[in-house]
């Protein structure tokens, strides 16, 4: 900043970040969102977030079709190993598009599909 004072100037006007937290199954989902509805807003999406510094290329379309592909490789290695149930239950409870912004915070929190693969079907002491 000191060799370039310009840049003070337009650091100012770029608008602070708004980082949401919480613990899971609080409704941080659902604020996320609604948030990222306001067009003032801009949330960033689940292919931004898998590969945070998209790939040189020619034009966006060809970044993010690579994004999408990468995005789907989840997918299809659950298929390959025959987990399209547990897929599909998933989905049923926390729905994920390509185009969505959130999978990759459930990665954070240590949500991931094997730590429930791990599990024996009939663990269900928790259950009420």
């Amino acid at each position: 900043m000191a060799s370039h004072p310009e840049l003070k100037a337009t650091a100012a006007l770029v608008p602070h970040p708004l980082v949401l937290c919480g613990m899971p199954r609080t409704g941080t989902t659902l604020l996320y969102n609604l948030l990222a509805c306001d067009p003032a807003c801009r949330a960033p999406l689940l292919t931004e977030m898998i590969q945070p510094v998209p790939p040189l290329a020619r034009s966006d379309t060809v970044g993010q079709m690579q994004r999408n592909i990468a995005a789907q490789g989840s997918s299809e290695m659950l298929k390959a190993f025959g987990l399209t149930d547990y897929q599909q239950d998933r989905l049923a409870s926390h729905p994920l598009f390509a185009n969505e912004e959130d999978l990759i915070i459930l990665y954070q929190a240590g949500c991931q599909w094997f730590n429930s693969m791990l599990t024996p079907h009939d663990n269900d002491e928790l259950l009420l």
